[in-house]
């Protein structure tokens, strides 16, 4: 901040916000029951926001939707990533207390996900739940099945957006201007957007690589060179540019760690590491598309696989166990 061309308090006000947030979280989830809690509140914060929706918007104008469900103070993209997260935490209780009550659930979610437009967020609702599916399960016919769930799931995803013209004026035909993009090389505007402010955050890495140019300052210098203030839509970027290769590496050192440990641990609770393997690398691909740094659900997402962990770790347990014998 102190070297900053122009200090941004409202980020540097949101990060100190998701602190006291996240801090909160980690000593409350001292063990596994209260996880369940964490997951189960998702899965209700889930069905409290589509309330809130249908209050907002009403049944019948969500039913006449044109483009992409887009609502006052709330972008698109972190509805559906919400609604995501929701939909995984509601695979996993699924899972473990066998309720079709949760698969009711994940349709709803799924459906206003697919209102969104987004297609980060159903990336985010496929891919999570397919890594989920998979990470659990070690015997191989269940693998098998579950990824004919997953195909099938993707199937019906597929059908809605591409087969039914409601869905596809939201999200099947943005499917198809991005794969115009990737196999026929014809970027919309939207893409081409996003592929400059890339090109534009790697240059001014290269002016200032060690600490960058202060938090938040991508949309400060993109505001100077193309008069568009708005952050760089890549996580990766914007901290490169904020805070330069030292801020970078300090912040993804503790996913470093994250990872590492879910994958050395991944056999001793196989429902709850696949739940934070799952939430955890969706988040981590997603951040090419999305800027995440400040953003308080996703690093509560953070949290919880960090929790998880010191849960199911047994050095962790055996390192608990030790200070309670002396405290004794």
């Amino acid at each position: 901040m102190l070297w900053s061309d122009e200090p941004q308090y409202r980020i540097i006000l949101e990060m100190g916000i998701n602190l006291f947030v996240v801090t909160a979280l980690v000593s409350y989830a001292s063990s596994k029951d209260k996880v369940e809690v964490i997951i189960k509140g998702n899965v209700i914060a889930g069905i409290i926001f589509i309330g809130y929706l249908l209050y907002e918007v009403g049944f019948d104008n969500l039913l006449q939707i044109k483009y992409r469900l887009v609502l006052e103070y709330y972008n698109s993209n972190a509805v559906g990533i919400f609604l995501a997260i929701s939909s995984i935490s509601a695979t996993y209780l699924y899972f473990k207390n066998k309720k079709n009550s949760y698969l009711v659930l994940i349709a709803v979610f799924s459906v206003v996900i697919l209102l969104t437009g987004s297609k980060k967020a159903i990336f985010s609702l496929v891919f999570g739940i397919a890594l989920y599916l998979l990470f659990r399960e070690k015997r191989k016919k269940k693998v098998y099945l579950n990824i004919i769930l997953v195909c099938a799931f993707v199937g019906l995803i597929m059908y809605l957006s591409f087969n039914v013209d409601f869905f596809y004026r939201i999200i099947g035909s943005r499917i198809d201007a991005l794969k115009d993009t990737i196999f026929n090389k014809k970027i919309d505007e939207s893409d081409g957007n996003r592929i400059m402010m890339i090109r534009y955050g790697i240059e001014w890495f290269k002016y200032n690589p060690i600490i960058g140019h202060g938090v938040g300052n991508y949309e400060v210098m993109l505001a100077r060179t193309i008069g568009m203030e708005t952050y760089s839509h890549n996580n990766y970027i914007e901290l490169l540019v904020g805070v330069g290769i030292i801020g970078f590496l300090a912040y993804y050192s503790m996913y470093w760690f994250i990872a590492r440990k879910l994958i050395v641990i991944r056999k001793m609770d196989k429902d709850l590491i696949a739940f934070a393997m799952s939430i955890f690398f969706t988040l981590v691909i997603m951040e090419i598309g999305l800027v995440s740094y400040y953003s308080t659900t996703n690093q509560l997402v953070i949290a919880l696989a960090f929790v998880i962990i010191r849960i199911v770790d047994p050095t962790k347990k055996r390192m608990v166990a030790i200070k309670g014998g002396i405290t004794k």
